[in-house]
């Protein structure tokens, strides 16, 4: 467990972190349901800063991966035919298991590759096949992306502010050998 800092130590460890000698890690899971579940308010009257642009980016990724899903299995319906009543589970089914997967330890760049892939083989395969490919890769991209951004979003607001620190302590791991010491 995290030792609890003091507003002296956090200063010195906002000093480290902002010249690259210590780092934060915050989990995503914990960093999306921040921004998910916690009122503004009550950030606001925590931190003193207001979240709000924040929460509405994370929130527009959490929106817009499911309904891109969505959109790739009427896609599906649309040009499979009776194939889509087994084509479209296997996607659900599919995109829950990478969703869950990947969502913690997956990083960008492997991601970011498959929707390139995904985009060139809109170029090279045929409608039928390309656009539910490139509907079901881009939503997966957005999953991803939201944990991403939730986790930089809050270990921003983290390093800034004392109160924050204070909030997320159990959840913050440090990389830092003067405090962990």
């Amino acid at each position: 467990m995290q030792k609890h800092l003091t507003e002296e130590e956090f200063t010195q460890v906002r000093t480290r972190l902002s010249s690259g000698q210590a780092s934060i890690c915050i989990p995503r899971r914990v960093s999306r349901q921040f921004f998910t579940h916690t009122n503004n308010s009550s950030i606001r009257n925590t931190t003193a800063s207001s979240v709000l642009w924040q929460k509405g980016l994370v929130w527009m990724g959490v929106t817009a991966a499911p309904i891109l899903l969505l959109v790739c299995g009427l896609v599906v319906i649309n040009n499979s035919g009776w194939w889509a009543a087994v084509t479209v589970p296997a996607i659900g089914i599919f995109w829950t298991i990478l969703a869950g997967l990947t969502a913690e330890g997956g990083d960008w760049p492997s991601i970011t590759i498959a929707l390139g892939i995904a985009v060139a083989c809109d170029f090279l395969l045929s409608p039928t096949y390309s656009v539910p490919l490139l509907l079901f890769v881009f939503s997966m991209w957005i999953h991803r992306m939201t944990y991403i951004l939730a986790q930089v979003l809050l270990t921003r607001l983290v390093s800034d502010s004392f109160p924050a620190w204070e909030m997320l302590t159990d959840y913050i791991k440090l990389n830092d050998s003067p405090i962990s010491e």
